[in-house]
C-alpha cells in the first residue's frame, strides 16, 4: 500500500511539476538583423541601426541598450564602430570586400534575448577577379570549431605591364584590364614613365 501511495505521490509532483514549467517557461527569441554596405565608402559611414524593424519583421527586436559580442575572427573591434547605447553601426576603417567581405556579431539586451547582426559588403568595382588555381581541396576535421575560418588563395585582378627602350628613350606603363560579367573589357592606364637620354 505504502509503495503505490509513493507512486502516487511521485506522479502528482510530476505532473505539478511539468505544469508549472509549461505555464512559467521563457521563451526567449534570436532575431537576425541583416545589413549591406558598398564598399570603399568613409569612416564613419553609418551601416544600420541594430534593434529597428524591418517592414517584414513581425515584430521589432528589443531596444538597446545592447552587448555586443562578436564572432571571433570576424574583425567587428577592429573595423566597425557600434555604439552600445543607440545600436548604431559605422565604419572605422574603408571597408574594401577584398580584406573582409562578411561582418558578424550578436547584440544582447536586456532582456537576454538575441539579435544576430550579419553585415555584408558589396563589391563595386565589378571586375571578375582571377584565381590562381581552378579549384582548391581544403579539409575540416569533424572535431573543427564553428565559425573556423581557412585562408583561400588570393584573387587578384589582372595588371598589364607594357614597356620599351632604346638607346635614346625608355617608356613603361602599367594598365589594369577587367571584364564584367557580359564581356565587356575596360582598361585603365594606373601609371607610366618615361625618359629622354641626354
Amino acid at each position: 500500500m505504502a509503495i503505490i501511495e509513493r507512486w502516487r505521490v511521485n506522479l502528482l509532483l510530476r505532473i505539478t511539476f511539468t505544469l508549472l514549467l509549461s505555464r512559467c517557461r521563457l521563451v526567449l527569441t534570436e532575431y537576425l538583423q541583416e545589413f549591406e554596405i558598398s564598399e570603399g565608402l568613409g569612416v564613419g559611414t553609418t551601416i544600420g541601426y541594430i534593434g529597428h524593424s524591418r517592414p517584414a519583421s513581425p515584430k521589432p527586436p528589443p531596444p538597446p541598450p545592447y552587448l555586443i559580442v562578436p564572432v571571433p575572427g570576424s574583425a567587428v573591434d577592429s573595423d566597425l564602430h557600434i555604439d552600445q547605447s543607440t545600436g548604431e553601426i559605422r565604419s572605422s576603417i574603408v571597408l574594401d570586400r577584398e580584406e573582409r567581405s562578411y561582418y558578424s556579431f550578436v547584440a544582447i539586451p536586456l532582456s537576454g534575448e538575441n539579435i544576430r547582426v550579419e553585415i555584408k559588403v558589396r563589391d563595386e568595382n565589378d571586375n571578375a577577379p582571377k584565381f590562381p588555381t581552378p579549384f582548391m581541396t581544403i579539409e575540416f576535421p569533424e572535431n573543427t570549431p564553428r565559425d573556423m575560418k581557412r585562408t583561400l588563395n588570393p584573387a587578384k585582378d589582372r595588371l598589364l605591364e607594357f614597356s620599351d627602350a632604346s638607346e635614346k628613350a625608355y617608356g613603361a606603363s602599367v594598365c589594369l584590364r577587367c571584364e564584367n560579367k557580359d564581356g565587356e573589357i575596360n582598361v585603365q592606364l594606373l601609371t607610366s614613365k618615361n625618359r629622354v637620354s641626354h
